[in-house]
């Protein structure tokens, strides 16, 4: 498992904290009370509750504990998730979401969504086009009828394995990252205005 320390600081969490939410999500399928007990005190259940990450599900038995109901909320499954993604900010997770919704609104695929988040963040650290730059250059390659079929599928938007063994995320042959160098005249003169 990765953890993006980076991204655990901005949102103000500890590794502890990753143990307690991913021993949380395995509660759901396999009795944790007993290490929950052991890492999870009252104050950090507080934190957890007034957070929104953390819920409750209805008691099976009389004697069953209040750790053994204690479930992750989808907010903090999507938290755990994004921990895991490298290099990624909160920014990244901006953009992620707004291309997500207009996918969805175009009826196109989303992919592998950690995937995505990852793809958006090595493609702002190795471009260095980042937030609205980057949401600029994104809706203009979406727009673009001539690039339609490089952009079916939010997944490859950043970047497209040249084939089944490739997974490395490369900015050279990433179809956004050369549009922009196609267009990088046009681009940078509306980039300095934002």
């Amino acid at each position: 498992m990765y953890i993006n320390t980076k991204y655990l600081q901005e949102k103000e969490l500890e590794l502890k904290d990753v143990l307690c939410l991913q021993l949380l999500k395995q509660n759901k399928n396999e009795n944790q009370e007993d290490n929950l007990r052991l890492i999870l005190d009252e104050e950090k259940l507080e934190n957890y509750w007034l957070e929104g990450l953390i819920d409750t599900i209805k008691k099976t038995k009389k004697n069953q504990s209040h750790f053994s109901i204690l479930r992750l909320t989808k907010k903090a499954e999507k938290l755990l998730e994004d921990i895991q993604v490298p290099e990624i900010l909160e920014e990244d997770l901006t953009v992620f979401d707004w291309l997500k919704s207009i996918y969805k609104k175009l009826d196109k695929e989303i992919g592998n969504q950690r995937k995505t988040k990852m793809f958006i963040a090595l493609f702002r650290v190795q471009s260095g086009i980042s937030r609205n730059k980057l949401s600029l250059l994104c809706k203009t390659f979406i727009e673009d009828e001539k690039q339609i079929e490089y952009s079916k599928v939010l997944e490859y938007l950043f970047f497209k394995p040249t084939n089944l063994y490739s997974s490395k995320f490369d900015l050279h042959q990433s179809r956004l990252y050369q549009y922009y160098l196609n267009n990088k005249e046009d681009f940078d003169r509306k980039f300095e205005k934002l």
